[in-house]
């Protein structure tokens, strides 16, 4: 009997860590694997559709078995995993964590999303984890010959705090300020399909991201022949090279990313130059070499998942008493978390329907 998969989400609102799982969880279950996705609601994502069945944590909390495998993706799902049987791993999206004890867990295996990640993840941790680069579906993110491309259209993605929107509005305003014209688009909440088109109408992408796991929309922006601009926001290095598929700024700084807005729009040379580089690097990034990835390390074809092999998998089964005080920490952690999430949902729900703020 093949082992069940199971990967935890909160939610399935519109994120990149978010698209990435469900990806995953699609593509194995297309391959014939049982992959579940067990979130808060059970509802599945009204802007794409997935095959593997997403379904409620509660539902299968005393239903899964010591063959099962479980895979948490966000730091505050481990109160959960530590409640429940089976293999349990950590799909480190991340080198922000707001629950930096889930390292000291003798989980079974971690999965990095990228090189910055693993190389972090080491480093700061200690612990050594498997590197499984994202993919992108090259049947949507690519170049449309329906789409005309605008030479000053700047687009990027919408978000505020850490993604930096603000600081890329800000650049926009500097850039129009030197007498260039912009059109800057700044959307959020697309379906892929709408997003690559827009990608494909975009001259320039621009990620004021801090700091990223691994960029997403930036190597989507690439397979759709933008040029891109991006913060050195560490996770993007595995295809974001300064001066050869991007033009790199420092963090937090508009100054210097108007600069380089400035430049690619002056410069169609250069534009073109990144834009065709950007695209060949993308062509590498499938998601047929990261599922194959994902099949080996669960052992969904082998039948013995690949971490087994890395020694004891029964550590959590009877913890030593300073892994005790790491599981009681934990929980501590992921309740206040939760709460704070819920609070910040509610305040954001009354943002939308008030008529004040």
């Amino acid at each position: 009997m093949e082992r069940r998969v199971f990967f935890l989400l909160p939610h399935v609102e519109i994120r990149g860590g978010n698209k990435t799982v469900l990806e995953i969880a699609d593509r194995l279950t297309e391959r014939g694997h049982t992959v579940h996705v067990l979130t808060d609601t059970g509802r599945p994502p009204a802007w794409m559709d997935v095959r593997a069945p997403i379904e409620s944590r509660e539902r299968w909390r005393d239903r899964i078995t010591d063959d099962d495998i479980v895979v948490m993706t966000w730091d505050y799902d481990a109160d959960y995993l530590l409640d429940i049987r089976g293999h349990k791993g950590y799909y480190v999206q991340h080198f922000m964590h707001f629950i930096e004890d889930i390292f000291k867990l003798p989980l079974d295996f971690f999965v990095s999303v990228s090189s910055y990640v693993q190389k972090h993840t080491l480093e700061t941790y200690g612990v050594r984890s498997h590197l499984i680069l994202n993919g992108i579906d090259h049947t949507v993110f690519h170049p449309r010959a329906d789409v005309p491309r605008v030479d000053n259209r700047v687009m990027t993605l919408g978000w505020g705090g850490w993604k930096g929107a603000a600081d890329v509005e800000k650049a926009i305003e500097l850039v129009r300020a030197q007498g260039q014209p912009v059109d800057f688009m700044s959307v959020h909440g697309l379906s892929s399909e709408e997003m690559a088109r827009a990608y494909c109408s975009s001259a320039v992408y621009v990620s004021g991201s801090w700091y990223e796991g691994f960029g997403l929309p930036l190597l989507e922006a690439m397979a759709c022949g933008c040029a891109v601009a991006t913060t050195d926001s560490k996770g993007i290095d595995d295809f974001a090279v300064d001066g050869e598929t991007c033009l790199k700024v420092p963090p937090r700084d508009p100054e210097a990313m108007a600069a380089a807005v400035l430049h690619l729009l002056r410069d169609p040379g250069l534009r073109r130059r990144l834009a065709a580089n950007g695209l060949a690097m993308a062509q590498r990034f499938g998601w047929e070499r990261s599922i194959d990835a994902w099949e080996d390390l669960l052992g969904l074809r082998s039948g013995r998942p690949h971490f087994l092999e890395a020694g004891d998998y029964k550590r959590l089964a009877a913890p030593s008493p300073e892994t005790r005080q790491v599981i009681r920490r934990v929980r501590q952690t992921c309740a206040l978390r939760r709460r704070e999430e819920r609070l910040a949902r509610i305040k954001s729900a009354l943002r939308r329907v008030l008529p004040f703020r």
